[in-house]
């Protein structure tokens, strides 16, 4: 049967010397080898080599609502697969607050808690749900709201693999839209790494020598690995940027075989087999194989052959399958080995490269690699150009017999064509805490730095758009790369820099917006005819103007405002309220929506329409003055209060006004605005004027504004601006024709992580406060 192919389309991570998937693929392709002896800031007494997570003790505890309390009871996988997962989704371009109350599942792989045995040998704790298995995948359920799937698989090291296998059959068969797929592993008792070295299970060097003559055992390795899985056809009509895709997964069992532990080669035989058949690939097209890797002498030898008996088959010398194990790089991660290597394979496919494989001096003599179609990689290489589809396959193997193979395959390049930007943009940052937002501009800046090829309208629209808002806020107007890194780097070292804001939302609910329509359209003529060229958002929405236009003067709404000396009067109000409207329109697709408003002169026709007490219809007849409002009788009930210049009264919500009315509350031939009525003088309230594009209000006016410039453009984008740092929701899609872009990998979120571990300067009583009881803090 054909499965639809599933998309891998974000990645988060934590393994050695790798704090997300660009450090570690830096560890992959530069052939990094990151075991080491146990660190001394390692939080237990372990000793000997190992893949060691650095900070496997610090959580952000308040980011997630944790109390001090609960979370030092919180076993450290859960916490950092919490912070590893909000990486992941952010990877992804996805918001989380959106996924919330969706089918997202949740599958994680685990092999159970070295924590638990901690706390249960200390007796000021006792277990709690904070080390239960299952929780590892619940708490992440919880905390995200999803209410798909949530399970926790135990097969031992190939659990993380056999967890991608469930995700993929859940998407296929339907019963979810979204998967976060996870493995975690972490190494600190030293009664357990004794029960291991006793067993003659580790390396006497302390290196995974996978394939290799003098392979005698693996080193331990730590990890916490998340992956966010969607079918393809929803990722690309989502315009995801994909990683790789999955072709194809499958798990088996060994059976009674030649025992319990051992491996068993017609198993793994069995199950190549079954994948490559249901995925209807030739096993000949695979470039690579990313191998479980044992390496021991005998496991090494029976993987390699089975692979050689089913990939390897018939191959010419010219084109035999690479392989190569992460484990070489990082140690065994156990439980989290399969999205280790998982996540190896697919930023290799992404990126196209081979990265080599470590430690491989001599060839295991019972492994004919040459006779079996194989090649150890030795080197990085770069694959063929994108034309050509990369596959490759990533094993897994439990140590009670659970086998998984899952296979990948390579997406073409996501090219787009240059989106027709406006001369400014606005790139945005928000976090948690002012020292958040400091931290988060740090990484910015850096990443500018690093990345030279980044594009600034992906940049911006990935950071705009795809980013959560918290309520601490930095926004720039910038036009370039070089001008936005200066500005970064001027507001880290609270230096005043031009187009550069910074607030912070004070109030739970936003204040109300009151649209004031003063006829004067000169200020806005000429940010409409750019909006109206260069952003498709503004033609659509004034779709049904142009076909009233069209009837009446037969003249389309760009004509009309770019008509020079205009004696005609009419048309000259005519092209005051065709401004008004056009940019209250404007305002209101970003999310700038009036709760009141009012109008002076020609700007009363505005106000009308935009209440929708009038019909654009009825407007344009009666300023061309071809019909008459006394007796039409055309007024429909109000759907926002609006407020007379003349008489201050207010016409609210549902109220219908008769013409006697109208002609009391209008004035349409004074546009001058001399006092507001008082009923909007209240600082509660934010008062807009759409022709000035100016607004005033107390909390905004307190908005740090550095040597803002006066053309009108600025002077638009920084009233946006100011409308978004006091809280109210910008759809920024809609300010910049993003149309054409794609998210990228940006910096994630800064976590402020303080110390939650089990000892005598850190244990936690009800009476102590946070900064008492975690006095250490970093933040990463």
């Amino acid at each position: 049967m054909m499965r639809e192919a599933i998309a891998i389309i974000g990645m988060g991570c934590r393994f050695p010397s790798a704090n997300n998937p660009n450090e570690f693929w830096r560890v992959n392709r530069d052939g990094i080898d990151t075991i080491t002896k146990a660190p001394s800031d390692h939080p237990t007494e372990m000793t000997g080599w190992g893949g060691f997570v650095k900070g496997i003790d610090k959580f952000d505890a308040a980011f997630f609502g944790i109390s001090p309390e609960e979370a030092i009871k919180i076993d450290p996988q859960h916490r950092l697969l919490l912070e590893v997962t909000w990486e992941a989704l952010e990877d992804a371009a996805l918001v989380p607050a959106n996924l919330a109350g969706t089918n997202t599942g949740v599958f994680t792989g685990a092999t159970g808690s070295e924590y638990l045995k901690l706390l249960n040998e200390d007796p000021a704790f006792s277990a709690t749900i904070g080390t239960v298995e299952c929780m590892l995948a619940n708490r992440v359920s919880s905390y995200f709201d999803f209410r798909g799937p949530s399970l926790v698989i135990n097969t031992t090291c190939s659990s993380a693999l056999v967890a991608i296998d469930q995700a993929c059959h859940n998407l296929w068969n339907g019963e979810i839209s979204l998967a976060l797929v996870g493995g975690t592993n972490l190494t600190f008792s030293p009664v357990i790494a004794s029960r291991f070295a006793n067993a003659d299970l580790l390396s006497a060097d302390g290196r995974c020598k996978v394939f290799d003559a003098k392979a005698d055992g693996y080193v331990r390795g730590e990890g916490i690995g998340a992956v966010v899985l969607k079918r393809l056809s929803q990722a690309q009509a989502d315009r995801d940027r994909i990683y790789a895709v999955i072709r194809g997964s499958g798990v088996n069992h060994n059976g009674s075989g030649n025992g319990l532990t051992a491996p068993n080669m017609q198993a793994q035989i069995d199950l190549l087999q079954k994948v490559y058949q249901q995925a209807n690939i030739d096993p000949n097209s695979i470039n690579y194989i990313e191998a479980h890797g044992t390496a021991t002498a005998i496991g090494d030898a029976l993987e390699m052959k089975a692979i050689g008996a089913v990939v390897g088959k018939d191959r010419t010398p010219d084109n035999p399958c690479r392989v190569g194990c992460v484990k070489t790089n990082i140690g065994h991660t156990e439980g989290a080995s399969g999205i280790a290597g998982l996540i190896k394979v697919a930023l290799s496919l992404y990126h196209r490269q081979i990265p080599p494989n470590l430690h491989f001096q001599e060839p295991n003599p019972a492994i004919p690699f040459a006779k079996l179609g194989l090649k150890v990689q030795e080197s990085l290489e770069t694959l063929p150009e994108e034309t050509k589809l990369i596959r490759a396959g990533v094993s897994a193997f439990g140590l009670g017999g659970t086998n998984a193979h899952v296979i990948l395959e390579s997406v073409p390049s996501q090219t787009q064509a240059e989106p027709n930007l406006l001369p400014l943009q606005i790139f945005t940052l928000s976090a948690k805490t002012p020292t958040a937002l400091q931290a988060l501009a740090e990484r910015y800046q850096a990443f500018l730095e690093d990345n030279p090829e980044t594009t600034l309208s992906d940049l911006c629209f990935t950071a705009n758009t795809k980013r959560s808002q918290f309520k601490h806020r930095l926004a720039i107007i910038t036009k370039s790369k070089d001008q936005l890194k200066d500005q970064l780097n001027l507001y880290i070292n609270k230096q005043l820099s031009s187009g550069v804001f910074s607030g912070q939302i004070t109030r739970r609910k936003p204040s109300l917006i009151c649209f004031i329509f003063s006829g004067n359209s000169q200020q806005i003529k000429l940010i409409i005819k750019l909006f109206y060229k260069s952003q498709p958002v503004l033609y659509s929405l004034l779709e049904p103007l142009e076909l009233i236009l069209h009837s009446h003067l037969d003249k389309s709404f760009l004509e009309l405002i770019e008509e020079e000396n205009l004696d005609n009067p009419l048309h000259s109000q005519l092209v005051d309220f065709l401004c008004e409207y056009a940019i209250a329109q404007l305002w209101r697709s970003w999310g700038i929506e009036p709760g009141v408003a009012i109008g002076y002169g020609t700007g009363n026709y505005t106000v009308l329409v935009l209440a929708e007490i009038l019909t654009l219809e009825d407007i344009i007849s009666l300023i061309l003055e071809r019909s008459d409002l006394k007796s039409t009788q055309n007024f429909q009930p109000a759907k926002i209060p609006i407020v007379s210049s003349i008489t201050s009264n207010i016409i609210q919500i549902n109220q219908i006004i008769n013409f006697e009315q109208w002609k009391k509350e209008f004035d349409f031939t004074k546009n001058n605005i001399k006092n507001l009525p008082n009923s909007l003088l209240d600082s509660s309230q934010i008062l807009l004027d759409i022709c000035s594009i100016q607004i005033k209000n107390y909390d905004i006016e307190t908005i740090e504004n550095h040597n803002i410039n006066g053309d009108n453009l600025t002077s638009l984008f920084s009233t946006l601006i100011k409308f978004w740092l006091v809280g109210i929701k910008i759809d920024w899609s809609k300010v910049e024709d993003y149309k054409q872009c794609y998210p990228i990998s940006l910096p994630t979120y800064p976590f402020e992580r303080q110390s939650y571990w089990i000892s005598s300067s850190l244990k936690i009583s009800n009476n102590q406060s946070d900064s008492q009881t975690t006095p250490h803090q970093d933040i990463s």
